[in-house]
């Protein structure tokens, strides 16, 4: 699975099969749309997601959680396995990232090493404006795009995806 940064657009999540993106959104270039709110959703023909719920797309497992009043997206496709959230509020909703390759978070206002050490995933992931402001910058990897098969040399760091 690899997890890639869009300038202004959000990510894109990209299976052996199916590419995700997730908000917020530009060029439509994806095989399935993850919003977090009805809103997002753009006028397109492509597959959306909206709200809880459990669904399957080739042999990829989705699962919308609402936690607290906060949705997360699971996602799972043979080993790997990420957590994604809208807002750094939902950083407190990632309660049981345990078995997760990553968690990852768009940030939206300024977070702390604190709030990030509640996450068992393998990798925390963070991408926004603010992602850097309030954390030790000796423990951040920034890059463009990450393969969680080969996430090793991340595992010490916060990775920040962006320019």
């Amino acid at each position: 699975m690899e997890i890639q940064f869009l300038p202004k657009e959000g990510l894109k999540i990209k299976t052996k099969e199916v590419t995700f993106l997730a908000p917020p959104f530009g060029k439509i270039d994806c095989d399935v749309i993850l919003a977090f709110s009805q809103k997002e959703i753009p006028a397109t023909d492509k597959m959306a997601f909206y709200g809880p719920g459990e669904y399957e797309i080739s042999g990829v497992s989705i699962k919308g959680i609402m936690e607290n009043g906060t949705l997360l997206y699971s996602i799972s496709e043979d080993t790997q396995k990420i957590l994604l959230g809208r807002s750094t509020a939902s950083l407190t909703d990632m309660k049981d990232t345990e078995g997760y390759t990553a968690a990852i978070v768009r940030i939206d206002e300024k977070v702390t090493e604190n709030l990030l050490s509640g996450i068992s995933s393998e990798i925390v992931v963070l991408y926004g404006d603010s992602c850097e402001e309030g954390l030790d910058p000796t423990t951040i990897k920034k890059t463009e795009k990450i393969n969680l098969k080969k996430i090793e040399e991340l595992k010490e760091f916060t990775v920040i995806l962006g320019k």
